[in-house]
């Protein structure tokens, strides 16, 4: 199987395909995954259970955010346009996984005094290794780094294969609704074990000239790479807190029902996500070095994405109560009508997804990014509680719908505004600026056009 895959991605033409082609099997792979085990966890699980188990995937995303500090956006723009010169890109990823390794330590202790100090955490203390194991998963593996060098395409095939070893383990194991903390822990331990392989081949390729970072190396990535952390807090304020809120609310199975519903939509988001993750290093690549021929791919790249979660987007809507029946339980008909409000979503998200990661980003606009995001947790915030007191789920579903509306229509007009009066194109730092290369570029494609 492994040389299969391998055989089959080196075969296709160009190295961003290559990757795309690479990301996109994983992706299916994990989509299987989670196809056949969802259906065993919330039927062996029960609908307590899967909610405490949804419920701590929330407080698992928390973490999340705070140990990738923007690496999966900055850092990949930067290794994008550094990854010719190996020894500054060296210098940019061991201050970035160092951060990082830092970040987990303090998620660590604060996992650990919410579970001592809090009342409410007392519940979830079944689930302390896991939750640990996760946070550091998390920052174990360098993916920040192989997208950013295109180089996913070359440990697929061990992705692959430790993504699947995941699923018999939890069918033969997980059969009892207090089974919850060992399925996180099965997951988490596979997560680790691909961490770990994906290391080992980044040494024997020498792909990083290995060192200790400065303490300036440090300062520098760490407010470089921060600067998008207020616009991922941001995003955090209206789509992991809403869960939250809805749980507090509304009760534990609400926020199973909901987590649900959530996943499903977000098939449709993962499916496209590879193609994105491959392009976004090489559009900001391009944006560097030859920006007439990043508006071509960017153009159609937006059409292909809008076709498909378009289509995605109808088939959720009219689909909503077969794909629910065939994931979970008769106890789960509130996701059919959850499902049925999240149907719009796959598109929305995907054309703000175009927006950030292949136009904002390259460009340098993150105070764009931030803004419109500030302003969406704060709007969330206004509209969460009252939606969610009123209509309970749905509520939620219809705060994330109104905010993501907002995010998707402000980032195309202040881009759309922004990029036309721009005089000078935003380089990256540690790039001099080239003839021909920025804003002239631009200019030319705006002739064109003409």
């Amino acid at each position: 199987m492994l040389a299969f895959t391998n055989s089959f991605i080196r075969k296709l033409p160009f190295k961003m395909v290559q990757n795309v082609g690479a990301l996109t099997i994983v992706q299916i792979t994990n989509y299987l995954v989670q196809l056949v085990s969802l259906p065993w966890l919330t039927r062996h699980l029960g609908n307590e259970g899967w909610g405490h188990y949804a419920w701590t995937l929330v407080i698992v995303e928390y973490f999340t955010i705070l140990i990738n500090w923007s690496f999966s956006l900055h850092g990949v723009r930067k290794i994008a346009i550094l990854q010719t010169d190996r020894t500054a890109l060296s210098r940019v990823f061991c201050a970035g996984w160092t951060i990082q390794l830092g970040l987990v330590l303090l998620s660590t202790l604060v996992w650990g005094c919410l579970l001592t100090a809090v009342p409410f955490f007392e519940s979830f203390s079944p689930y302390t290794l896991p939750v640990t194991a996760q946070i550091f998963a998390t920052a174990l593996f360098p993916v920040w780094l192989l997208v950013g060098i295109e180089r996913m395409k070359d440990i697929a095939a061990i992705q692959i294969l430790i993504s699947i070893s995941s699923l018999p383990l939890i069918l033969l194991l997980v059969d009892d609704p207090h089974d919850g903390p060992l399925a996180m822990g099965i997951v988490a331990g596979c997560k680790i074990a691909g961490a770990i392989v994906a290391i080992m081949w980044i040494v024997q390729q020498k792909i990083i000239l290995w060192q200790w970072p400065t303490r300036n190396d440090l300062r520098v990535e760490f407010l470089e790479s921060g600067s998008l952390f207020i616009s991922r807090v941001a995003v955090a304020l209206y789509t992991i807190l809403i869960p939250t809120l809805l749980g507090t609310l509304a009760g534990t199975i609400m926020v199973g029902y909901y987590v649900l519903a959530d996943r499903i939509r977000k098939i449709i988001t993962l499916i496209l996500d590879p193609l994105s993750q491959s392009l976004a290093p090489r559009i900001s690549h391009l944006f560097a070095h030859d920006a007439v021929r990043a508006w071509k791919q960017l153009r159609f790249y937006a059409a292909l994405v809008l076709m498909i979660s378009g289509a995605g987007s109808i088939v959720l809507w009219l689909c909503a109560e077969k794909i629910v029946s065939l994931i979970a339980s008769d106890g789960f008909t509130e996701t059919v009508i959850l499902l049925t409000w999240f149907a719009p979503l796959p598109l929305i998200t995907n054309i703000s997804l175009i927006l950030s990661r292949q136009l904002l980003i390259p460009f340098g606009l993150y105070k764009i990014i931030n803004g419109v995001t500030l302003i969406a947790a704060f709007l969330s915030l206004t509209i969460a509680i009252p939606l969610i007191t009123l209509y309970g789920a749905k509520g939620a579903v219809m705060t994330v719908l109104t905010v993501e509306t907002w995010i998707t229509t402000a980032m195309g007009i202040m881009a759309w505004w922004k990029i036309s009066h721009m005089k000078t194109l935003p380089l990256s730092p540690n790039r001099p600026r080239t003839p021909n290369t920025a804003m002239e570029q631009v200019n030319v494609t705006r002739s064109v056009r003409r």
